[in-house]
């Protein structure tokens, strides 16, 4: 699944209490600042209450808000984050890192987790992603 927000044209032009937002939709501000949480977050599995409280909405409010502006929920945009961080390692660091070594880094437990998000995301392991990349 690949989570995609639509690009607004108030996005940095209006205050969040300015904007005419309806119930389930996040304010431009709300939203910023759910994404700039995850991406501080990353490595961290946050519950959706301290997110929410971090943003100043209510949580269904906030899972409601990002699906509809992203398509899909929190946890699935934190995936796609950290397997895209896991894909960017592999090219950068070759060989030199292990699974083991990059699991907890991006955030997984283990490297079973690891694989399972990866091959969810990607359709692939990560070993054979590796070995494709890296021949």
């Amino acid at each position: 699944m690949i989570c995609v927000w639509r690009a607004r044209s108030s996005v940095f032009m209006a205050p969040p209490y300015a904007q005419d937002t309806p119930a389930m939709d996040l304010s431009d501000f709300q939203f910023l600042r759910a994404i700039d949480f995850i991406e501080d977050n990353l490595t961290r599995d946050i519950p959706l209450a301290e997110m929410a409280r971090a943003v100043d909405v209510p949580p269904q409010r906030l899972a409601d808000g990002f699906a509809a502006e992203t398509g899909c929920s929190i946890d699935s945009f934190r995936a796609e984050r950290r397997v895209g961080i896991v894909q960017q390692l592999l090219r950068s660091a070759g060989r030199d890192m292990t699974t083991g070594q990059i699991a907890p880094k991006v955030g997984f437990a283990d490297t079973a987790a690891l694989d399972a998000v990866f091959r969810a995301h990607l359709g692939v392991s990560v070993n054979n992603y590796r070995a494709g990349r890296l021949g």
